[in-house]
């Protein structure tokens, strides 16, 4: 039987975000996400402007699931923000 182990949610300024990948780069991609969620922003990154809105929603809404899931297994589990990954289509630029 399957059972919910918690509810997390969050929301995320899609800016602060951004702030934190063009102060610390690398350091904060490789602490923050999974290897192929790094290889997507490399992508993103190498498309140049065309692609900026894509990668800021991009960044910023793996973050939101990543905190939304730490949220939710709180107490339960111990986990690392890299173990954590999205698994999805990426959200089209607006």
């Amino acid at each position: 039987m399957k059972r919910v182990l918690g509810l997390g949610v969050d929301i995320c300024h899609t800016p602060r975000v951004v702030r934190l990948l063009q102060k610390y780069g690398d350091r904060f991609l490789r602490r923050a996400f999974a290897p192929s969620e790094i290889q997507h922003v490399a992508e993103l990154q190498s498309m140049g402007k065309d692609a900026e809105v894509q990668l800021a929603n991009y960044i910023s809404s793996r973050w939101a699931v990543k905190e939304a899931f730490y949220k939710s297994v709180r107490g339960t589990w111990r986990v690392a923000f890299p173990e954590v990954e999205a698994i999805g289509t990426t959200i089209p630029a607006s």
